[in-house]
């Protein structure tokens, strides 16, 4: 399959709707999981959702760009398939809030990673440290880096900035 890299100007709106749509849906569906205590598959869906939002962030931006210039169509490629470059317009365009897990939870994965320039990491990664083994060698939740309360935080957060992005496309 071939990446896409140019996107007509004409649909530009019609992908951040939605992408503001699967936002939402994976916010909802991260807080069922976080409500049936699935703290770290509710995380990982989280920044999924962070990531959707990011690409309508990134989308309205190459578009009042693409504008500007008189194009017709919008260059995606420095973006469209970087999660980590999404997860940063979200929180640039909703506050640092909207982030669980903090820079700093990730220091390990920066100095093994040194050809990734960007301050995040990817959602493996999130899922690999965030899952530990017991004396037997079986899977176990340790506790989370963060408290239930700062976690629904954060989702209102995005969920409030959803809606605004909701009712102006």
């Amino acid at each position: 399959m071939k990446n896409l890299t140019n996107i007509p100007l004409s649909i530009i709106e019609k992908g951040i709707k939605e992408s503001i749509k699967n936002a939402k849906e994976l916010l909802s569906i991260s807080n069922v999981l976080m409500d049936n205590n699935y703290g770290l598959q509710s995380i990982v869906t989280y920044y999924y959702a962070l990531a959707e939002f990011g690409k309508a962030v990134l989308l309205r931006d190459k578009m009042k760009m693409v504008e500007i210039k008189s194009l017709s169509e919008v260059d995606v490629s420095d973006f469209f398939y970087d999660n980590n470059k999404k997860i940063m317009a979200a929180v640039r365009t909703a506050g640092p809030h909207v982030e669980i897990l903090k820079n700093n939870f990730f220091e390990e994965y920066n100095a093994s990673h040194t050809d990734d320039n960007s301050n995040s990491c990817s959602f493996e990664y999130i899922d690999f440290m965030l899952v530990d083994f017991d004396q037997n060698g079986k899977w176990v939740l340790p506790s989370l880096p963060q408290t239930i309360n700062s976690q629904k935080k954060s989702f209102l957060v995005l969920e409030k900035m959803l809606k605004k992005w909701d009712a102006i496309y």
